[in-house]
């Protein structure tokens, strides 16, 4: 897709390592593994949207199992999940 390829390349620019996922299950598997600074997470993705995946961040959070803290945004116009990092 056009916006994700610009939104990596201008994060790229910034200095940010830019993980580009397909749905809101990859994006959750990745944050189990990874601190990310930032998501930026579509809410109409394949497989799980974005809105059901930041709830199942949000319990995770909530039940202190170990989910980074970091700051996390969702956006109706990007179609797939964006995981950044330092």
């Amino acid at each position: 897709m056009i916006d994700q390829e610009i939104a990596a390349r201008m994060l790229g620019k910034l200095g940010y390592h830019v993980d580009v996922v397909a749905n809101g299950q990859e994006a959750l598997d990745a944050l189990v593994q990874i601190p990310y600074a930032a998501v930026f997470m579509g809410c109409q993705m394949s497989e799980m949207d974005g809105f059901s995946a930041m709830a199942k961040v949000r319990r995770c959070e909530a039940s202190d199992s170990g989910t980074n803290d970091a700051s996390r945004f969702t956006s109706d116009a990007a179609p797939t999940g964006y995981r950044v990092s330092p």
